[in-house]
């Protein structure tokens, strides 16, 4: 029996119009139903659990205004982007394509593999940076993308002109080959204190020939040893594709936990855009965030539990899905939402992309540390321990507190995250999920294009 749930405007899979979506729970699953004039009937699959879907519409936090708009309002949405005055969140996390070029030809890229796109200018670059800055004041953290963002011949210079006391820290999306090639990019990395987000989905050549449509398991374990080796500050991404890579999880978990250098694991389950829009798939089938939940905690080794991912408050809550472990002595971990009130919790991460310690967020977390001495946490032998790392923690905080960079520094040698990012396609794009997107993509002319808008409906 069809529950119906809300009403959307959403995209035809086809000619990519915008067309009006019945949402609605069917057996336990929640479905997009809708029809194109010309294309006819389509339905999509957006959450393999009705139940996670409603529950994750409670998270919905009040937004937080930039202090500039990209774009008066003058059209309706999407047509203005963006961010005009009607986006309904700010930008936590700008993703700029410094270039189009590419040493890969994935099967399943979500910019549709477009290689002849030119290579940013670094006078364009400066004038990216400076509108970014404009809008928002601050840049908690800004990603570096492609195309193969290694590829760029004034990559270090684009590297230096980040070194802007509004920017706190700069990661790197990439395949990482071009750290083979040259590994005196790894120190240069590690020394400007950028985050290598390497692209990593297992550890099985079948896998990666798949997906990426070459063998590169050899290359990924190299890479993670050499990172390790210079202690160079990494995250993990693993695009997560049904029936491809979903026996990998416990293998990724395990080396998630074990290297210090790997400050966070970024799950995106696969969004059918760009050249990915042919991939193999079965009917409505796909994953979502609460099937990519249910491996994480089933191959996670009792570390982690279904109840410890909450929605990331920052954006629309069905976007992310997330959980930030405190490290323990004898190398374990502890889900910080066990100890933390929920209230206090999503206060601290709303609208940022990593955990509280910022100067403006200090005295909230040194409250909620305050309540946990005075609490029945503080009682139990786990307790005390974890007690012990957040005194010692918010000691080194507080004398660094006036300075961004180096709290967001104490903050990852203590804590590591595990994000969940459910992209949307044009099966199942969802325009009031778009107008709360706070990922964005700088173009040229000064405007921010949220993620899912750019990837279903502007990219060329």
């Amino acid at each position: 029996m069809r529950n119906f749930l809300s009403a959307t405007t959403s995209t035809c899979p086809v000619c990519r119009k915008l067309v009006q979506a019945k949402i609605y729970e069917e057996s336990g699953r929640v479905f997009m139903d809708k029809t194109c004039l010309k294309h006819g009937h389509s339905k999509a699959m957006i959450s393999s659990d009705s139940a996670y879907y409603k529950k994750a519409l409670s998270f919905i936090k009040p937004a937080n205004i930039p202090l500039k708009s990209g774009n008066p309002f003058k059209k309706a949405c999407p047509d203005n982007c963006g961010y005009c005055t009607e986006h309904e969140q700010h930008l936590c996390m700008p993703i700029i394509e410094i270039t189009g070029a590419c040493n890969l030809n994935c099967p399943i890229c979500i910019t549709g593999g477009n290689t002849k796109r030119k290579n940013m200018s670094l006078r364009e670059f400066k004038a990216t940076l400076n509108k970014l800055i404009e809008y928002e004041g601050q840049i908690n953290v800004l990603n570096l993308s492609g195309g193969e963002p290694l590829n760029h011949p004034q990559f270090k210079e684009i590297i230096k002109l980040c070194r802007r006391p509004e920017i706190t820290r700069v990661s790197v999306s990439t395949n990482g080959l071009g750290l083979l090639k040259d590994t005196r990019l790894i120190k240069f990395l590690r020394d400007e204190n950028v985050v290598t987000s390497l692209q990593f989905d297992g550890f099985s050549d079948s896998v990666y020939n798949k997906i990426r449509g070459v063998k590169l398991r050899a290359k990924k374990l190299k890479l993670i040893s050499l990172l390790g080796s210079f202690n160079a500050p990494m995250s993990i991404v693993c695009t997560l594709v049904k029936d491809v890579n979903e026996n990998e999880m416990r293998k990724i978990l395990k080396l998630f936990f074990s290297k210090d250098n790997i400050l966070s694991l970024m799950i995106q389950p696969m969004a059918y855009a760009g050249k990915g829009a042919d991939f193999p798939r079965y009917g409505t089938d796909r994953i979502t965030i609460p099937d990519a939940i249910k491996l994480v905690a089933g191959n996670s080794g009792g570390i982690i539990k279904k109840s410890d991912f909450l929605p990331l408050p920052c954006s629309h809550p069905l976007c992310f899905s997330l959980t930030f472990l405190l490290k323990l002595p004898g190398g374990k971990y502890l889900p910080i939402n066990r100890f933390v009130k929920l209230e206090d919790y999503l206060d601290v991460i709303k609208n940022k992309p990593i955990f509280g310690l910022d100067k403006d967020d200090f005295e909230k977390v040194k409250k909620v540390a305050y309540d946990l001495w005075s609490g029945p946490y503080a009682c139990i032998p786990q307790g005390k321990k974890v007690l012990e790392i957040i005194r010692t923690l918010l000691k080194e905080a507080d004398k660094n507190k006036a300075n961004a960079r180096k709290l967001f520094d104490i903050g990852e040698r203590h804590i590591k995250s595990l994000f969940i990012h459910y992209f949307m396609d044009a099966d199942t794009f969802d325009l009031s999920r778009a107008r709360k997107c706070c990922n964005a993509y700088p173009q040229p002319d000064g405007s921010l294009m949220p993620c899912c808008v750019y990837n279903v409906l502007k990219r060329n």
